[in-house]
């Protein structure tokens, strides 16, 4: 086999499994191996369980430094640099450290994903900014994201929308026929249980909705034992938080419930509500970034405001009493998942962006 044209290094802040990481190893897994030499490095050691998903001819690295921006752990990292010839970062901190680094060691082309439309404090919107300066292109994982990028002063020549969803539907079961005889209706979600997801608000309405719904949550996080204690005190036995499962049991999850529900306060693209519609499933959710995007009102889900709890009740149980919209908004979210999230526009998008990146630094 030739040598491969680029050396890339793909740069994220820890190799567990999050929306970021699984996008970045659908698309890892696209990259032809005899155009790119690819190694993945992972900052922080929070487990490694993304790594399964990555293809065989990726090297991996985990630096499992903590604190995040402990000088003598980026070692490996700054003598890798110095023969890479594309770099990307993912997630805060490797943006930041990444731009430093890679722009010290002179990498020709770097490229920075940004995959939260908003900020969990204005110190880190203050050093996002001046990161994004070093970056030759800004890949937002959403229309909602690349505005959020704008008004960072980043122009729009500098900023490729490159949603980072991959999804091959093969892998997912569509729902779009019942499968259980049952009555219960089973509402799931899954991500981080952190204050931007808002499961707080999936609680006040498992409180509302009677007692032939169901709430399930797949993800772990910092507020899991708070939630849990709330479940306990005011709704036993009608929601349930199952902790992280592996990626390759998403699917089944997913094939498992009647509504997807995502009431997030902060978001980017969002992966699993596309997960969700490529199962077929409807979907209840917020307006947050990239979500109002994905899900089409009226014809793919449901939308309204993060903290409007009566609008979210009011969706759930329209949902919950009405099997044939359910069918019909399901296969609607799985048609528009084949025609605007797959794997190859992953790629492509990707692609792209590299292209832009190398005729923006020759000129």
């Amino acid at each position: 086999m030739a040598k491969p044209t680029h050396r890339l290094t793909y740069l994220i802040d820890g190799l567990n499994v999050g929306g970021a990481q699984v996008g970045m190893a659908r698309l890892l897994q696209q990259l032809d191996p005899e155009r790119f030499d690819i190694t993945v490095v992972g900052l922080e050691g929070k487990g490694n369980g993304v790594v399964s998903l990555l293809p065989d001819h990726v090297t991996v690295i985990d630096l499992e430094i903590d604190p995040k921006f402990r000088l003598d752990g980026l070692t490996p990292l700054w003598k890798l640099l110095s023969k890479t010839d594309i770099l990307v970062t993912s997630l805060f901190h490797s943006l930041v450290i990444g731009t430093v680094l890679g722009n010290l060691q002179r990498v020709p082309v770097i490229l920075g994903w940004q995959n939260s439309a908003g900020y969990t404090s204005t110190l880190r919107k203050k050093i996002s900014r001046n990161a994004f300066k070093g970056c030759d292109q800004i890949l937002a994982d959403s229309e909602a994201v690349a505005s959020m990028v704008r008004t960072e002063g980043v122009s729009n020549s500098n900023i490729t929308v490159v949603p980072i969803a991959g999804v091959d539907l093969e892998t997912y079961i569509s729902v779009t026929e019942p499968t259980r005889d049952d009555g219960v209706i089973r509402v799931g979600s899954i991500g981080q249980l952190i204050p931007a997801k808002n499961y707080d608000c999936l609680i006040d309405c498992a409180m509302e909705l009677d007692d032939g719904i169901e709430f399930h949550v797949v993800g772990d996080g910092p507020q899991r034992e708070d939630l849990e204690t709330r479940v306990l005190e005011q709704v036993p036995s009608r929601v349930t938080f199952h902790g992280e499962i592996p990626p390759d049991e998403i699917p089944s999850f997913l094939a498992g419930l009647d509504i997807y529900f995502q009431p997030s306060r902060r978001e980017g693209l969002c992966i699993t509500v596309i997960e969700a519609m490529a199962c077929g499933l409807p979907i209840v959710g917020s307006t947050a970034g990239g979500i109002s995007e994905s899900v089409e009102e009226g014809r793919t889900g449901l939308l309204a405001p993060a903290d409007a709890k009566d609008k979210h009740c009011q969706h759930l149980r329209m949902l919950a009493d009405n099997e044939n919209l359910r069918s019909q908004f399901g296969q609607a979210g799985r048609e528009r998942v084949s025609s605007n999230y797959s794997a190859t526009a992953l790629e492509a998008g990707f692609l792209d962006a590299v292209s832009r990146a190398i005729g923006q630094s020759n000129t």
